[in-house]
């Protein structure tokens, strides 16, 4: 053997070290040039649940003052039970507000109270004046949780 074989380096080392090395050194590079999310970004579903939740209390104002009309304020009807079940859903709305409820509990727990008194209100069948004083309560106490971003 007067001549030694010549070995190629192989393909799938090459490739292979690429991966090791370059693929983690790019994903680092990328990650600390990408911009931080704002406050205002991480709040948003927070932000939209409170607006949604806001929403509701205009179907709680219109179906419980048709219920009155109708005279089923004393009976239940489809218009008290569309009322108790928006304000059902602007509860549920308010719960998945959990961000601003973190940065913002007294507020969030007051707004929790004023659902639950609108909830027995309408159980109660309570006067529509009534009932159109918590939503008022409770539309001041959602504007008073969501910040101005």
């Amino acid at each position: 053997m007067l001549y030694r074989r010549q070995r190629h380096f192989p393909a799938y080392l090459a490739a292979l070290i690429t991966a090791v090395v370059v693929v983690p050194l790019a994903f680092l590079l990328g990650r600390g040039t990408a911009p931080s999310p704002s406050l205002a970004t991480q709040l948003t579903p927070s932000i939209y649940a409170v607006q949604h939740a806001q929403g509701t209390l205009d179907v709680v104002d219109l179906e419980y003052a048709r219920a009155a009309a109708d005279g089923t304020a004393a009976q239940p009807g489809v218009s008290l039970t569309a009322a108790k079940d928006a304000a059902t859903r602007g509860l549920d709305d308010l719960d998945q507000a959990t961000d601003l409820a973190r940065l913002y509990p007294d507020r969030a727990r007051q707004a929790r109270a004023d659902f639950e008194a609108l909830l027995r209100a309408i159980d109660r069948h309570s006067a529509v004046e009534e009932v159109k004083t918590l939503t008022g309560a409770l539309r001041a106490d959602l504007a008073a949780l969501v910040p101005a971003l």
